[in-house]
Formats: C-alpha cells, sequence, structure tokens
C-alpha cells in the first residue's frame, strides 16, 4: 500500500529531452496489453549468493553455486536470443527524440504525430542512465491539440498513466528526482520552468 508521502512523489515533475517510443492501442488490445505492463517489470536482476561469490568455492563443493552462474548465463543467453530473433514489432512504434515534461503520473510533450484525444496509447520510455531501461507505459491522451510551426502541424499532447509497473514507476521518480537536483545545481531548474 502506498503512503500518502509516495503518492505526492508521483507529481514532482522535470523537463528534460528523452526518446520516447509510443503507437495508439485501441480498449481491447489496452486490456490485453495491461497485465503484461502491470505485472512485468523493466529491471528485474538475478544475482548469485554474495557469501558463495566471496569465499571463491570450486563449483563443484557447491552445486548451489553452479546453478546461480549458470543461471544468469541462461538469462543473457535469452536476452541475445530475443534480440536476435525478435519480430520487428518495434516497427509499430514512432520513435521521436522529443523535449518532455515528465512526472511519476504522466508526460506532456510536442510531437509531429497526431494521437486522439481520449483514446489510448502504449509509450515506452528510454531513461538515459544505465542500464538504459525502457519503461513501458498505457496512457490515456488527455490532451491532443493542434498548431502550425514554421508551416509544419505540431500537436502538443499530454499523456496520463493509467497502467506502469509499481518498480517502474518508483524507477522513473528515481530519474525524476536525480535529474531535478542536476537541473538546481546547474542553476537551469528555477529559470526554465
Amino acid at each position: 500500500m502506498r503512503t500518502v508521502v509516495g503518492e505526492r512523489r508521483e507529481f514532482f515533475r522535470v523537463r528534460d529531452r528523452l526518446e520516447i517510443e509510443f503507437r495508439v492501442v485501441d480498449q481491447e488490445e489496452y486490456l490485453k496489453l495491461g497485465r503484461m505492463v502491470k505485472y512485468n517489470p523493466t529491471q528485474v536482476f538475478v544475482q548469485p549468493p554474495q557469501e558463495r561469490i566471496k569465499k571463491s568455492e570450486p563449483f563443484g563443493s557447491d552445486g548451489e553455486s553452479l546453478l546461480s552462474y549458470l543461471t544468469v548465463i541462461d538469462r543473457k543467453l535469452s536476452i541475445i536470443t530475443d534480440i536476435l530473433t525478435k519480430p520487428r514489432v518495434d516497427d509499430l512504434y514512432t520513435k521521436r527524440y522529443v523535449d518532455i515534461e515528465i512526472s511519476g503520473s504522466g508526460l506532456s510533450f510536442v510531437t509531429d504525430v497526431s494521437l486522439p484525444e481520449n483514446g489510448y496509447a502504449e509509450f515506452r520510455l528510454i531513461l538515459p542512465v544505465f542500464p538504459y531501461p525502457k519503461i513501458p507505459a498505457l496512457c490515456r491522451v488527455v490532451r491532443s491539440v493542434k498548431h502550425e510551426e514554421n508551416s509544419h502541424p505540431q500537436w502538443d499532447t499530454a499523456c496520463k498513466f493509467l497502467t506502469i509497473n509499481d518498480s517502474d514507476r518508483d524507477l522513473l521518480i528515481q530519474y525524476i528526482f536525480g535529474r531535478e537536483r542536476e537541473q538546481i545545481r546547474s542553476g537551469k531548474g528555477i529559470e526554465d520552468r
């Protein structure tokens, strides 16, 4: 259960420049993706027991150490296999590097792609910190206003997170706090708002 302070953290926001991927989804697809996004965090770490690594025991003396190492190797091989055999689902996503205002509860940005107001969209937010997580979120488009900029149509778009994994939201909020501290230290935080 989240605390009141935890809920407030979602509303801290920062203006940044990030790579995002997005696509429109209908309600049926939103419902299908919802469970997958909600219960599968982006960051999953499998760590072998630290005590056994420190002792540097040979593999033959402890089957659990060997199992831990094999589990890590298996996970890495699975990731490599997924990357090499992955169908081009990424072609369905629009990829942009945009100025974005982001919080733990949603995001807003300007793009050359129209998203239907009150519709659903799937987003992937790529955070520029190691190991460069790609955070998935399902959103409702709460604003999509068209305007012309240099004779090119642009849409001022705002989206509210409807479904995001709690661990991923915490990672995003942690990133927001870190960027806010950096901007304040460099003197940009207050003037740019």
